[in-house]
């Protein structure tokens, strides 16, 4: 039996659940905040321990799985595991994430350590959210460990690993790279080299992860030990800091089917670490690129088995990987620890476009490709997910990049030629392949079929189908690189944030099938926002399967939403809205539509589906439009928005009434007006998470108090929050998280709340 206790509210609660039900528990997992206080953990410790001394119906000796999320301290480890694992002999699945405020180390005291121990008949043991304290030869005892994570600096897993034959997954994270805040200069640890021949011991090991370490530059059989593991299949050296050199003797490793070296210095090490050391993030740009693609052309063509192949942030060529012919997924993007770009080049196109017939997932985010470069990718006609954010994919754009390298060298040019080349090739092959290239058809003639038949259609119907017409031809007849996206009809997800577009109208062709779009402003790297046309706005209305949208700064920087944002009432499918940074937002996603106007819309996305897809889509799409006539956005779970107008809110509420989480804000412009009542959330029976950042919340705080069913409660930076208003809040008994900080509210008054809410985190200055 799966017990999930996420929403346990008091620990008296989840005891008298245990004692009743802990006889046929197999697995129990408890989710973030629901047991806080330590007067909970206690209970639930308590009820653990006695349940394994009573009758044996109602024992926890069935349990077999624990998945703790939750702040632990030094007391709750050995309570934990003196009592759980002491009545649970047949437990072999520990996982525990340390959420905060929990300490850094954790198994610190010996007590601990000697709990942990003790648990000899485990068989998977995950730690994270802390490192472990402990010496690793305190684990020796667990013979029986088939999988081992850990976050952790201390020495002598070498020692410990030889004792752990039976081990199959092991991870182990740098602590000091797992503590890092900032980016900047990332602080790793040594990787130890008896650590990595002592893997060769393990002989069954299939998956390796050594997240953050650093290996000196004078070793070039660091990775050596790895070659051993004949059944390796996942590798994982994500932030390493390594030569590229030191990843020859890789090309035993022929059974791996995952490889990821995401953030990982394939270049001059000292010179990275003497940046790092420096702080200079940027100065490493030049990390020797080229020995990395000649090493890389070495490795890859020996593991013929990979199926995915992560180099984020790595900056090397990718052409090798033309080879690989068993690959779908391939990650070449931006990544969290580097935040330069990298440099796939045309000939790295041409070998990506190779692997048109396997690849199903592509991340080419933070290239610095333009819009002429999606042409080479056009033969990724089995794409179902790909990302191209921040990349300037603007014509303009585009156009002053070809003028700039104009220059470029024989060999770019020769491989752009052949690209061309095949792309063409493929173009044909795939206008002969169904449900493909086959129902791309110009923007044009689907405004056409959208048209509905003048002697069943009004005037008003007539006049919103020539004007949406006349959007569309305005858009279609203006150059885009979008086009070449068309023929990926089995695209689900498409991330283009941050790349500087005004026309998305080519997007209509994959109204079959996409389900996830990203438009917004993502400044990971490049500092750039969307700046959609009315037309754009005009087109998304008919990209009727999206479930999430992510529209946030996609007009710009807080600038208005053209009257054509009315559109996205028609998204009746919508369960994720992003339009925080967008003004006016609320009254164009609520605007009222005529009958007339609605039933051309199901005539219109009628025609499209049937153009594109089969008669049951077409069923399926009229059918969610007419569901959309009572409230726009029936399924909408989730909206982040500008509330500027406390008026618009009641019909946000009318229009989107499955709303579980609301997230408003004033976007940073200080906005004069306060909030002057949210009666109207009443309405929402099943809202949990509201966040109020940065608004001006004194004339809310008592409808907030009638919300009792919210369980996180974000006031962080609200205007004006005194004491006495604060303390209503004590009404809402279901909280898990209550966010006070910067709002003016006493440290006091956030402990008499914390009293009050027995079972919540309150967050305060």
């Amino acid at each position: 039996m799966h017990v999930d206790l996420a929403t346990v509210a008091a620990g008296s609660s989840f005891a008298r659940f245990l004692e009743k039900h802990s006889h046929r528990c197999m697995q129990i997992s408890i989710h973030g905040g629901a047991l806080i206080k330590l007067q909970p953990r206690t209970a639930m410790w308590a009820a653990l321990a006695s349940s394994g001394s009573s009758s044996s119906s109602s024992s926890s000796r069935q349990l077999q799985q624990l998945n703790l999320c939750m702040p632990l301290n030094s007391t709750d480890e050995v309570a934990l595991l003196a009592c759980l694992l002491r009545q649970a002999p047949h437990l072999h699945t520990l996982q525990l994430h340390y959420c905060q405020p929990s300490p850094q180390l954790c198994f610190e005291s010996a007590a601990a350590a000697g709990a942990l121990a003790a648990a000899t008949q485990l068989r998977s043991l995950r730690i994270t959210g802390a490192a472990l304290a402990c010496s690793p030869n305190s684990l020796r005892r667990l013979s029986q460990l088939t999988c081992l994570e850990v976050t952790t600096a201390q020495p002598g897993f070498a020692g410990l690993l030889s004792s752990l034959l039976q081990l199959q997954q092991l991870s182990i994270t740098s602590a000091r790279l797992a503590q890092q805040a900032g980016v900047g200069s990332l602080a790793r640890d040594q990787l130890d080299l008896p650590l990595v021949s002592s893997l060769a011991q393990c002989s069954g090991l299939t998956s390796v992860q050594l997240v953050g370490f650093k290996a000196g530059s004078s070793n070039r059989e660091v990775l050596r030990g790895l070659t051993k593991l004949q059944g390796l299949q996942q590798l994982e050296l994500a932030g390493a800091l390594l030569q590229a050199r030191q990843l020859l003797p890789l090309v035993a490793c022929t059974a791996l089917t995952r490889l990821c070296l995401a953030s990982s210095n394939l270049g001059n090490i000292e010179a990275a670490a003497a940046a790092a050391a420096a702080g200079a993030p940027g100065a490493d740009d030049d990390d020797g690129s080229s020995s990395g693609a000649e090493v890389l052309a070495q490795l890859l063509p020996a593991l013929q088995q990979l199926q995915e192949l992560d180099v984020s942030g790595c900056r090397v060529q990718l052409q090798p990987a033309y080879c690989l012919t068993h690959l779908t997924s391939l990650h070449a993007g931006a990544h969290r620890f580097r935040f330069h770009p990298n440099r796939v080049t045309a000939a790295d196109l041409l070998g990506i476009s190779k692997l048109r017939w396997h690849l199903r997932a592509l991340d080419l985010s933070c290239n610095q490709l333009d819009c002429s470069s999606l042409q080479q990718l056009s033969q990724l006609v089995l794409l179902t997910s790909f990302n191209l954010a921040e990349n300037s994919l603007a014509v303009e754009d585009s156009a002053a990049s070809a003028s700039a390298g104009s220059a470029a060298g024989a060999a770019a040019a020769a491989a752009a030629a052949a690209a061309a080349h095949a792309a063409a090739r493929t173009q044909a092959q795939c206008s002969t392949m169904p449900n493909r290239c086959s129902a791309v058809q110009p923007v044009e003639t689907f405004s056409q079929q959208a048209a509905p038949d003048s002697q069943h259609t009004s005037g008003c119907s007539t006049a919103l189908a020539a004007q949406q017409q006349r959007n569309l031809r305005c858009c279609s007849t203006s150059p885009s690189g979008l086009q070449h996206l068309a023929c990926m009809q089995q695209l689900q997800q498409l991330d283009l944030s941050s790349c500087g577009l005004k026309d998305i109208t080519p997007l209509v062709h994959l109204a079959a099938s996409l389900t996830q779009l990203k438009l917004g402003f993502s400044g990971f790297w490049r500092h750039q926002y969307n700046q959609l046309l009315p037309c754009s706005f005009e087109a998304l209305g008919h990209l009727t399967g999206l479930r999430h949208l992510d529209l946030h700064y996609c007009h710009g920087q807080y600038t208005r939403l053209p009257e054509e944002g009315s559109a996205l009432g028609r998204l009746s499918r919508l369960t994720h809205l992003d339009v925080s940074g967008c003004w006016d937002a609320c009254w164009r996603l609520t605007k009222d539509t005529p009958a007339c106007c609605l039933a051309h819309i199901s005539s219109s996305d009628t025609c499209m589906a049937s153009s594109s897809s089969s008669s049951s889509s077409s069923s399926s799409s009229s059918s969610s439009s007419k569901a959309s006539c009572g409230c726009q956005l029936p399924e909408l779970q989730e909206l982040l928005m500008l509330l500027q107008d406390h008026a618009a809110l009641p019909k946000v509420v009318r229009s989107c009434p499955q709303l579980r989480a609301l997230h408003m804000s004033d976007g940073g412009q200080q906005m004069p007006s306060s909030v002057r009542s949210l009666a109207a959330l009443q309405q929402l029976t099943g809202l949990t998470c509201l966040s109020m950042s940065s608004l001006d919340a004194l004339c809310c705080i008592a409808d907030v108090a009638q919300l009792t069913g919210l369980r996180h409660l974000k006031l962080f930076s609200s205007q004006g929050l005194p004491d006495e208003q604060a303390l209503q809040l004590g009404q809402l008994q279901r909280l898990t998280c209550l966010d006070v900080r910067h709002s003016g509210v006493s440290a006091a008054v956030a402990g008499a709340l914390a009293a009050q809410l027995s079972e919540t985190l309150v967050w305060c200055e």
